[in-house]
This record gives structure tokens, C-alpha cells and sequence, in this order.
């Protein structure tokens, strides 16, 4: 399922793909080449058994979120794939969704039901315009990337520049009247 998000996502970006065996671990840093990814896919097989850790997912989506602030990335996307979840030790929620926040990511997750999300995955997504996508079962997992997908391809990106003399509201309401048009924002 993963192969099948970077296929069709494959020329509009580049990918990092990280994998928690237990502590995050980077398989492959950002890049766009083929030979490269489908290296690293073939790393992803399947793993031990681990206990949850709910500080292992948000110290990887809080280094990618760092990552990507450091790259200046012009559109960052953070994936997260997800059976467990789990409530974090030592790792503050709060600090996670401010790098979120600041790296200026979208957060998509994708798990299965009953994970436990907590604050960063069952808030981030909403809180910086990505997805939270829930599978039934591991089968569903190829489906809901598949939607995050066509979600990312169908995004525009809307852009405004005030009149001289204007001065910036603290906030701004956007909104659309026509059918089938969704708006996300952080």
C-alpha cells in the first residue's frame, strides 16, 4: 500500500520514509528516485511484535516536522501509518504540534480502528489541514491511503496579497459556496 501512495504520487515530490523498529529509524531520506524508494520498500517488511510506545510515532512525526522546517519544504506533507497509537511517556504532545505547527505540515494519519491517536494524531491532522483516515482492518490500509492520495493531488493552494495600506486582520475566513469544493487550513 505504500508502494501504490508513492506511485501515484511518484514526480510531484520528494519522499522519507522512516520506519519505528522500535525507535524511529530513517530507511531512506528525502528523495525522488525510484531505485531509492523501492529500496527502502523492500525494508519495510514485516516486523516484531512491539510493545506500543506512544513516544515512538510523535518523536518521528515531530523529527519530520523538523525535517521539513529545515528544508524549507514549499508543500510538506507528514504520513502517518498507525495499528496502535498509544499515550506518550516522555515525549510532550504540545511540542510536537507547535514543530508541527512551525514546519508548516500537513499531518495525515492513517489507523487502524480502535488505535489510541492521542492529542498529535487525533488533533494535528485537523489543526494543519491533513486527514485522519480509519481501516477497519489491515485490509482497509490501501483504501485510505489511496483517498489521502487523490487528496493531495486534487489541493490548490490559495494565495492573497493585501492593498497598500491595509492592515492585516489577526484572522481570515475563507469560504466557498460551490458544490464538491472542501477547505482545509492549519
Amino acid at each position: 500500500s505504500v508502494a501504490q501512495f508513492l506511485q501515484m504520487n511518484h514526480g510531484l515530490g520528494q519522499f522519507s520514509i522512516t520506519l519505528l523498529n522500535p525507535q524511529a529509524a530513517p530507511v531512506v531520506d528525502f528523495t525522488a528516485d525510484v531505485a531509492a524508494l523501492k529500496n527502502a520498500l523492500g525494508r519495510l517488511g514485516r516486523r516484531a511484535r512491539i510493545q506500543p510506545d506512544g513516544d515512538q510515532m510523535l518523536d518521528a512525526i515531530g523529527r519530520a516536522a523538523k525535517a521539513l522546517e529545515r528544508r524549507k519544504a514549499e508543500r510538506a506533507v507528514i504520513l502517518a501509518l498507525t495499528l496502535t497509537g498509544g499515550q506518550p511517556d516522555s515525549v510532550e504532545p504540545r511540542d510536537v504540534l507547535n514543530d508541527l505547527r512551525s514546519s508548516g505540515a500537513m499531518l495525515n494519519v492513517v489507523h487502524v480502528i480502535g488505535a489510541d491517536l492521542g492529542m498529535v494524531m487525533g488533533d494535528g491532522p485537523k489543526q494543519s489541514g491533513g486527514r485522519i483516515e480509519e481501516a477497519g482492518t489491515g485490509d482497509a490500509i490501501p483504501v485510505a491511503l489511496i483517498r489521502i492520495a487523490n487528496s493531495l493531488q486534487q489541493q490548490y493552494l490559495l494565495t492573497y496579497t493585501l492593498p497598500e495600506g491595509v492592515k492585516p486582520a489577526e484572522r481570515l475566513a475563507v469560504s466557498t459556496t460551490r458544490k464538491g469544493i472542501t477547505l482545509t487550513a492549519p
